[in-house]
């Protein structure tokens, strides 16, 4: 399979966007877990409101991972791109390759949060499963 330099490129976009919703994501996510805190240290039924900041907990190290993910997707496909610059054959497939692996590590990330996050806002609206 012969990559053109635009190849590695069509993933920038994605990758960004990923990057900056979930940063976006995360600010409001730590918003809530400090307001929570205030709540939680005056209401009087403490189980829901701890029950919701653990699974802040869990979604804020899952965004981490989103963004660790996001960053190592993009650092492959730079790298891919300069590989290809200089003529660099199989290497710019393994590193190809490797952006597509952590970009779908991402997205796998980003299906978790969200079961999270709906788990949350079941426990706030107090749905039983």
């Amino acid at each position: 399979m012969f990559l053109s330099i635009g190849t590695p490129a069509l993933l920038f976009k994605g990758v960004c966007l990923l990057m900056s919703a979930y940063i976006l994501r995360f600010t409001r996510l730590s918003r809530l877990i400090r307001n929570f805190n205030i709540m939680f240290k005056n209401e009087s039924s403490l189980e829901n409101v701890k029950e919701q900041i653990n699974i802040f907990a869990i979604r804020l190290r899952i965004i981490k991972f989103i963004h660790i993910f996001g960053v190592l997707a993009l650092f492959f496909e730079i790298s891919a791109m300069f590989f290809t610059l200089l003529g660099g054959g199989i290497i710019v497939n393994l590193l190809f390759s490797a952006g597509l692996i952590f970009f779908l590590a991402a997205l796998i990330s980003v299906l978790i949060e969200i079961y999270f996050s709906l788990k949350a806002l079941d426990i706030n609206l107090d749905i039983e499963y």
